[in-house]
């Protein structure tokens, strides 16, 4: 949901252009979801045929989402590293994307490290999107799961709660 709203933002009201990777939802429902996000129509009536209204159709017209350009998502699988910098290069080159989101980083899988351990994995694809950045000179933001510690003791979120690696927070300029 927040990368949505980077996106519509970013997309938008910026009018720059932006590109979601989406590891865990396909392009279709993250378009559904920003509909939602934007004229508060449930995502389940815009998944079903024939259940809008012509209110629901005003109030699609009237959000604004027609001014959302090059806005760019893929849901393709990440295969390894270098091809998710050659993805986002892309992206950068060929749509000239001003920001990349990436959801999330724990769902991406690098081939060369994976035979090792989940943490190097995690800590190589954390580098590889910090090298995307700098080489694109672009932000990226990166979503992560966080493990179960801070809501079993009933405290905020800290950086060892971030899952599988602490390169994570090494890698990002904010966290």
């Amino acid at each position: 949901a927040l990368l949505l709203q980077i996106m519509a933002h970013v997309g938008g009201k910026l009018s720059e252009p932006c590109a979601l990777i989406s590891l865990e939802m396909g392009a279709g429902e993250l378009a559904r979801r920003m509909i939602s996000a934007s004229t508060r129509i449930p995502t389940w009536k815009l998944r079903a045929v024939g259940r809008l209204h012509s209110q629901e159709f005003n109030e699609i017209n009237a959000s604004g989402l027609e001014d959302i350009h090059h806005v760019y998502l893929d849901d393709r699988q990440v295969g390894s590293c270098a091809e998710l910098k050659a993805r986002c290069n892309r992206m950068v080159q060929v749509y000239r994307c001003k920001v990349i989101m990436i959801d999330y980083l724990q769902l991406m899988s690098d081939g060369a490290t994976a035979k090792q351990n989940r943490n190097l994995e995690v800590g190589a694809l954390a580098r590889a999107c910090k090298v995307i950045a700098m080489e694109n000179k672009i932000p990226v933001v990166v979503a992560a799961q966080l493990n179960r510690g801070s809501e079993k003791d009933g405290r905020p979120p800290e950086l060892s709660d971030l899952r599988d690696s602490g390169e994570i927070e090494q890698h990002a300029d904010i966290v």
